[in-house]
């Protein structure tokens, strides 16, 4: 467990984490098209509507970067919680941990899945305020 505890870890954790989710809602909304034709808006969208099998083309690609995200927050969270000293640094560890740990879950759960998807991300958006 030694190889958490380093910054190193923290930063291409981080950073891995970032960049999937990045990746993981920008490829499936450039390519969605909704029940009704229309194109996919952040204004008009629920953002797991790009995860929904069977309505977005890319559902996979977005369903597979948030768990892998919520996987490298999870990482991510526990490095940092590990470098750092003090209370606060481990109460953010288990909230940082059991957010990622919902993360991965809303792409288990997409939005067919509605009773576990509710669940799951609202306790994502919720740890993650």
């Amino acid at each position: 467990m030694d190889f958490l505890a380093r910054p190193e870890t923290f930063m291409i954790t981080a950073t891995a984490g970032v960049t999937i989710g990045f990746i993981g809602v920008i490829m499936p909304s450039l390519a969605y098209c909704g029940k009704k034709g229309e194109r996919y808006s952040f204004l008009n969208h629920f953002i797991s509507e790009l995860g929904e099998v069977g309505v977005s083309h890319f559902a996979w690609v977005f369903n597979l970067g948030m768990i892998l995200a919520g996987i490298c927050i999870m990482l991510a969270s526990l490095s940092l919680g590990l470098i750092l000293p003090g209370f606060w640094a481990k109460a953010g560890l288990i909230l940082g941990v059991t957010t990622g740990i919902a993360l991965s879950l809303v792409g288990v759960f997409p939005m067919n899945k509605m009773k576990g998807h509710v669940i799951t991300a609202t306790a994502f958006f919720r740890g993650g305020c």
